[in-house]
């Protein structure tokens, strides 16, 4: 296989797909060392939106001001409400306080990435624990903030500051500006802000958490198979054309020929061929993917696979993939898709319940679903390369199949049996793709099968000399 190995590599169209590999991934590379350097030095910017986000709650808070008497005299009559009223204001209070933090601390210490991450972190948090307290409905199980995340804000009580807040966070549940039919109908935006502020807890306790700013490895790896779908299926056509342009070759070049008088089995010598092509496109990826992997590690460490990756856990295993639209948010590393569609309803981020799982528990079946993706669309190309009987007409195969994989890829619906519709194996492992991770295993491995069946069928009645 040596020297199979050598003529791929000595031809022109496995540099040039070489060449494209390594584009798409030091691109990769690159617009994420710019990002990273970005949100290292954004001083301005960010000083601009806490400057802003002080005036608004400051409006809020005069305009409270200006009517006291009225809102007390006719709006909020009874002492609950009045309770409620007393506690939002303290609540806008805080919140005017806490952006100001945030700039007199880079006012006066400067653009500390880290520190003003961990200040604008415990404003997403206590601002989610008040919306979910606001929104719970304890006769159905939907228990307020501060009785779910009981455990975790009692480890957290001195880092969040939780006693300084000069408002209770059991003030906002119980409202009684809200009735049960009400909440009947906020149950879906109460488990999206209980998601939430479960993804900024874990956020909080784990620091080291890696996301699509940080320029780690692994965030390069998200961003290359996840963030930028087009890479992905650049990648798979390269494959799938390949593999069989190279086979075409080979009978153009005689050596098809050659093999064909030798003492070995069809199946041997398929599987010499297609062997190599499977080194020399493994070759190509490592390039593509490997350097800059190496990069990254070298300049900021091979740490996070603690991360916490946020899985669709009732359909990982399952057949049935839940619907969505096409917003989605990046929590650390994966994608949760807040157009999540439901019997024809449009509802909020993150409704249904997600399993965490560590980045490294995460990485084991997405590897194993890109393997067999691998494996299928190289032998799928291998395929039509090496049963194909005039060049012309294979090259045209190769190219059709190629057209239905990109189209197939951009499909969303209706395509749940097709191996060729099966979206990157980072999507695919998180949740939210057309098919879930089983099912895409499943599928892909049938057209492993039904390829290797083809080629056995047809290969014994090929004559190649």
């Amino acid at each position: 296989m040596q020297y199979e190995l050598k003529a791929i590599f000595r031809s022109k169209v496995t540099l040039i797909c070489m060449f494209i590999c390594i584009i798409l991934g030091m691109q990769t590379f690159i617009q994420m060392e710019v990002d990273y350097q970005t949100s290292q030095v954004d001083k301005a910017s960010n000083m601009l939106r806490y400057e802003q986000n002080v005036a608004f709650y400051q409006e809020q808070i005069e305009l409270n001001e200006s009517q006291w008497d009225y809102y007390l005299n006719s709006v909020y009559r009874t002492k609950a409400q009045q309770a409620v009223f007393f506690a939002e204001h303290e609540y806008l209070k805080w919140l005017r306080n806490a952006w100001q933090e945030c700039y007199d601390y880079i006012e006066n210490y400067g653009y500390d990435r880290q520190e003003v991450w961990k200040l604008e972190a415990r404003i997403a948090i206590i601002s989610g624990l008040c919306d979910m307290s606001t929104l719970s409905y304890e006769k159905e199980g939907y228990f307020p903030a501060t009785v779910v995340f009981a455990e975790e804000l009692e480890r957290n009580r001195e880092s969040l500051r939780l006693d300084e807040l000069t408002f209770s966070l059991d003030a906002f549940s119980n409202s009684p500006f809200m009735t049960d039919e009400d909440r009947k109908y906020s149950v879906t935006e109460y488990l999206s802000r209980k998601n939430y502020v479960e993804m900024w807890l874990d956020a909080w306790e784990c620091p080291e958490h890696l996301n699509g700013n940080i320029a780690s490895p692994y965030t390069f790896w998200a961003r290359f198979f996840s963030f930028y779908d087009y890479q992905g299926i650049i990648i798979g056509s390269i494959v799938i054309m390949f593999s069989a342009f190279y086979m075409t070759e080979c009978k153009k070049s005689g050596s098809r020929q050659l093999l064909e008088l030798a003492p070995y089995s069809d199946i041997q010598k398929a599987g010499y061929y297609y062997k190599a092509i499977l080194v020399a496109i493994l070759c190509i990826l490592c390039c593509a993917v490997g350097i800059p992997t190496l990069l990254a590690g070298v300049f900021h460490g091979f740490g996070g696979l603690g991360t916490i990756m946020w899985v669709d856990y009732e359909n990982f295993n399952g057949w049935i993939p839940y619907e969505h639209g096409e917003g989605f948010s990046t929590v650390f590393l994966g994608k949760v898709y807040y157009d999540y569609i439901e019997n024809g309803k449009t509802l909020p981020l993150i409704l249904q319940e997600k399993a965490k799982i560590t980045l490294g528990q995460f990485l084991l079946p997405a590897s194993i679903l890109g393997t067999i993706k691998l494996l299928c669309y190289t032998l799928l190309g291998f395929t039509i390369g090496y049963l194909g009987r005039k060049q012309g007409r294979t090259l045209l195969v190769a190219v059709l199949v190629t057209g239905g994989y990109i189209i197939s890829q951009y499909t969303d619906v209706g395509m749940k049996w097709n191996p060729l519709a099966v979206k990157n194996a980072w999507d695919v492992t998180s949740g939210g793709t057309n098919v879930t991770w089983l099912n895409a295993v499943v599928i892909v491995l049938v057209g492993i099968g039904i390829l290797l069946g083809v080629h056995v069928f047809l290969g014994r009645k090929k004559d190649y000399c």
